[in-house]
């Protein structure tokens, strides 16, 4: 199976409780938070999956503001590493 890492970025500041409620329902997500946005990296097999991840984060009410895939897909074998790492987000001070 093929998986492609995306980065999915959201308005505002996540808090640990929000965090953990993301990564239950949704496994293995690392996140980035800054005042004014969390970066969230997510793995998955399809544009189905992502679509499943973006409608979860509209049901806790969350503000999408970017979404980007990070790197050419993994094999199943190699879905802990990334061909990419993590970009930081944009400054925009």
């Amino acid at each position: 199976m093929t998986f492609w890492v995306y980065e999915v970025q959201v308005v505002g500041e996540l808090n640990d409780r929000t965090l953990f409620h993301i990564r239950a329902e949704l496994g293995d997500v690392s996140a980035i938070s800054e005042p004014a946005s969390t970066q969230l990296t997510v793995t998955l097999p399809d544009q189905a999956g992502l679509l499943g991840v973006l409608d979860r984060l509209q049901a806790l009410g969350l503000t999408l503001r970017e979404v980007h895939r990070l790197s050419v897909p993994e094999s199943a074998g190699s879905r802990g590493s990334r061909s990419q790492p993590p970009r930081p987000p944009p400054d925009r001070g």
